[in-house]
């Protein structure tokens, strides 16, 4: 029974998926690593000369309207959208006991036993890059290199200053000012500028409150 890892990607993040790959032959030889590609295969990349041991691209899914269905996707996009077409055409292969996901811009730098251990009694095992959600718009800041979204990545990189600025405006704080006391409200005064306006019933109103 043999353990695949596999990323998705297309050809214009081969240099990442390289490096992805060479560590993880590194690291766990006895791994089949796979690329699901959601690009065409191209005739100018020789995948026979990296470290992959084989190429699945999207023209190889079992996608309903499979053309139709990748233009609704931009290829960031697209990369993401095939990861579960991907893993389920593995999992149904002879001879397949687990399948690895690892995002194409990583780099293992330890096996990853501890991930096997969990798969031997569990039938998933995530890791994600936090468990909880950012407390605080500067830790978002922080953190902003790693969304996905280029737009939004963009934004938060870029007007990194202009949010913390306006969360500094948007706080409110204690201004230390003691309120004065109160005092008896003029409703009659409040009805005779009422009136001095035109607003009767406005100030019949009044004048009622008055007693």
């Amino acid at each position: 029974m043999k353990t695949i890892a596999y990323t998705s990607a297309a050809v214009n993040y081969l240099p990442k998926v390289r490096k992805l790959c060479a560590s993880i032959k590194r690291l766990h030889p006895e791994f089949e690593v796979v690329l699901a590609l959601s690009d065409k295969p191209n005739a100018g990349v020789d995948f026979s000369a990296e470290p992959i041991d084989r190429v699945i691209a999207v023209e190889d899914l079992d996608i309903p309207d499979r053309t139709r269905w990748s233009f609704f996707h931009d290829i960031v996009e697209l990369s993401t959208a095939i990861k579960p077409f991907v893993l389920k055409k593995l999992l149904a292969e002879d001879g397949v006991a687990r399948v690895l996901y690892f995002d194409p811009d990583m780099v293992l730098f330890s096996r990853v036993d501890d991930i096997l251990a969990t798969l031997s009694t569990s039938n998933l095992a995530l890791t994600p890059h936090q468990t909880k959600p950012e407390s605080s718009l500067e830790a978002i800041l922080d953190n902003a290199i790693r969304e996905r979204r280029p737009k939004l990545r963009a934004a938060l990189i870029e007007g990194r200053e202009d949010l913390i600025a306006f969360k500094d405006i948007a706080t409110l704080r204690d201004a230390g000012v003691k309120p004065p006391p109160d005092r008896a409200t003029d409703w009659a005064g409040a009805a005779a500028a009422a009136r001095e306006y035109g607003m009767n019933r406005l100030a019949e109103r009044l004048e009622q409150s008055a007693g």
